[in-house]
C-alpha cells in the first residue's frame, strides 16, 4: 500500500561486504552468494545526527537491525529479503534492540511505524506473543486509517493460519467497522469455537451482531414476507425501542397486511425518535391515504416533497390533490413531472386514471 511504499524509500541503503556482514551478524550463508549486498539504516538516526551537527564515523549495528525489519515488514519478498532474516536472526540481540524502539514509538505514538516493526520483530521471532501484539496494533491503526483495512485483515488470517484464535477476534472488529455485520458475526464465533476467551464484551457484541443480522433479514423480506418480517422485527423490538429504522420497517409490515391503525402507531413513535427521517413522513401520508383521509395524506406527502422534491411525494402528492378535488394544483404538479421523467410507469398511471378524464 502506498504508506508501505513511502517508507521503504525513506530507507537509505548502504552497500555491505558478505563476508564482513557473515562475521557481523553471525549469518555464515552470506557468503555463499556473490551479487553485492544493499542494507537499509534507520533514517531516524541519520536525520537526529545531522540535525545536532553530529557526523558519524560509524552506524551502530542497531539502526541497520532497525532497517533492515522496516524492510522486511514493507516488502517481505524484497531483493535482501532472505540476507536479512539470516542476518536478524544470527545476531543475538535483534529482539532486545527492535523490542526497545518498538517501545518507543509507542510512547512517541507513531502507530504506524510501531505496526510495521513489530511485523519485523514477528518476521525473527515468529512467537504468539509478538503476533497478539502485532495483530492489536494492527486493529487500532486500520480502525483510525481505514486504508490499513486490507493489509491488517491479511495479517489475521495469517494469524488464523498459525492457530493463533486472536486472529478471528481481530478480523471480527475490523469486519464489524467495516459494516459486514455477517462475517462479523462469522469470525466471533469461530474465535469461541477455537478456544477464544468468552468475554461479556465479545458476547454482547455476538449478541449485537446476531439482532442486527437478523433484522436486516427482515428488513428485505418486507415485501415479499411481510408477516414474516413482522414476527422477527416484533421479537427484536423489546430491546431496539430507540432505532427508528427498525419501528419504521414494522410499520411498513403492518401497511402491507392492511393494518394502518397500527402502523401509524409505530410511524408516529419513530418520528419522534427522529423528526427528520423523511420515510416515516412518506409512510404515514400512504396510510391516510390508503384510509382515505385524502387531506392529511396530502400534508405529509407535501411535508416530504418541499423537503426532498423527490419524484416519489410528488406523485403521491398529485394524486392525494386529484381525490381532493384540487384538479388545477394537481395538474400543474403532473406538467413537472412529466419534465423531469417523462417515461416513469407511475405517471403513465396517473395519466391514465385522473389526467385524460379531465
Amino acid at each position: 500500500m502506498e504508506q508501505q511504499k513511502e517508507r521503504l524509500n525513506s530507507l537509505l541503503f548502504l552497500e555491505f561486504n558478505r563476508d564482513k556482514a557473515a562475521e557481523i551478524f553471525s549469518a555464515k550463508q552470506l557468503i555463499n552468494e556473490t551479487d553485492e549486498l544493499y542494507v537499509p539504516v534507520n533514517p531516524e538516526f541519520l536525520v537526529q545526527k545531522i540535525t545536532n551537527n553530529e557526523v558519524p564515523k560509524e552506524l551502530p549495528v542497531a539502526e541497520f537491525i532497525i532497517g533492515m525489519a522496516f524492510a522486511l515488514a514493507i516488502d517481505p519478498d524484497f531483493k535482501y529479503a532472505a540476507d536479512y532474516r539470516a542476518m536478524l536472526k544470527g545476531f543475538q540481540g535483534t529482539e532486545q534492540i527492535l523490542k526497545k524502539k518498538i517501545a518507543q514509538l509507542f510512547e512517541q505514538e507513531k502507530r504506524m511505524d510501531s505496526y510495521l516493526l513489530l511485523k519485523g520483530l514477528y518476521e525473527v521471532s515468529g512467537d504468539e506473543e509478538t503476533e497478539n501484539i502485532l495483530l492489536s496494533t494492527g486493529e487500532e491503526l486500520a480502525l483510525a486509517d481505514p486504508a490499513w483495512m486490507t493489509e491488517v485483515l491479511q495479517c489475521c488470517e495469517e494469524a488464523i493460519v498459525n492457530g493463533n484464535t486472536n486472529g478471528y477476534l481481530i478480523r471480527g472488529s475490523l469486519e464489524n467497522a467495516r459494516g459486514n455485520e455477517v462475517q462479523a458475526l462469522t469470525a466471533l464465533k469461530s474465535y469461541l469455537e477455537k478456544g477464544g476467551e468468552a468475554t461479556s464484551a465479545v458476547l454482547l457484541r455476538i449478541e449485537e451482531l446476531e439482532r442486527n443480522t437478523r433484522a436486516e433479514d427482515a428488513y428485505r423480506n418486507i415485501q415479499e414476507d411481510p408477516r414474516g418480517s413482522l414476527e422477527t422485527l416484533l421479537e427484536l423490538y423489546p430491546r431496539e425501542q430507540t432505532n427508528p429504522r427498525l419501528i419504521f420497517a414494522i410499520a411498513v409490515c403492518y401497511r402491507l397486511l392492511g393494518n394502518h391503525e397500527k402502523a401509524i402507531f409505530y410511524l408516529e413513535e419513530a418520528q419522534s425518535l427522529d423528526p427528520s427521517y423523511f420515510d416515516v413522513l412518506n409512510e404515514l401520508g400512504l396510510n391516510y391515504a390508503l384510509m382515505e383521509d385524502f387531506g392529511t395524506a396530502r400534508d405529509y406527502f407535501k411535508a416530504v416533497f418541499d423537503a426532498t422534491r423527490e419524484l416519489e411525494p410528488m406523485t403521491n402528492l398529485m394524486i392525494s390533490l386529484f381525490h381532493l378535488g384540487e384538479t388545477e394544483e394537481a395538474l400543474e404538479l403532473f406538467r413537472r413531472a412529466e419534465e423531469i421523467a417523462p417515461e416513469d410507469e407511475i405517471l403513465q398511471r396517473i395519466r391514465q386514471a385522473y389526467v385524460e378524464g379531465v
